[in-house]
């Protein structure tokens, strides 16, 4: 939503999950609406713009790609676009094609995010916040040490999905110019476009 001002082009769903609503509750609530599938749990007085689904969060398992996104979810160590790689699969497309997945974030890599100025002030302390929490053991890490674990984390749950994705016959196709997911196979979105409309 924060490159609606240079695409025509608009989604069909919206996916939100954890730490975004605490920093960008307004933007998104101005922005758009429609159809929102979150694993969150969210006042209907707040959202009452959006048709709201959640997921059944389960925190105290490891990451495991469960396959019934509405029944439950389990997001330790996942991201924003694992819950929307399993939604896809769930709602059963057998092609998935990822753009802007560059496997970042503010703290790591962050000269390789899909679009500059991303990630506001505000949204890196939240998130600092929630890593911090999230890290093991007692030991402190500085922002960047704790943004490679984030990413690490990140990168062993997209394995899991692709074992998931292989066995069950859908296609995830990694179109990102960049980044560092090399979980999926890669592709260039122009030439993808074109034999698409040949």
């Amino acid at each position: 939503y924060k490159s609606f001002d240079r695409t025509n082009w608009r989604p069909t769903y919206y996916c939100f999950t954890d730490h975004v609503f605490e920093s960008e509750l307004g933007n998104i609530r101005n922005t758009f609406s429609g159809t929102l599938f979150s694993n969150n749990t969210f006042s209907k007085k707040e959202f009452r713009q959006f048709h709201i689904v959640c997921a059944h969060n389960i925190k105290s398992h490891k990451y495991t790609v469960h396959g019934n996104m509405l029944e439950y979810y389990v997001p330790s160590n996942a991201t924003v676009m694992t819950f929307m790689i399993e939604l896809a699969m769930y709602m059963g497309f057998s092609e998935i094609y990822l753009l802007g997945v560059d496997c970042s974030n503010g703290f790591v890599n962050s000269s390789s995010h899909f679009m500059s100025g991303y990630q506001t002030e505000e949204m890196k302390k939240v998130e600092l916040r929630r890593m911090r929490n999230l890290a093991k053991g007692d030991q402190i890490m500085t922002p960047e040490e704790l943004g490679q674990y984030r990413v690490d984390r990140s990168l062993e749950a997209y394995k899991k999905i692709r074992n998931y994705a292989d066995k069950h016959h859908i296609k995830i196709v990694n179109a990102t110019k960049g980044g560092c997911l090399e979980a999926f196979e890669r592709a260039d979105l122009e030439e993808i476009t074109l034999k698409k409309h040949v």
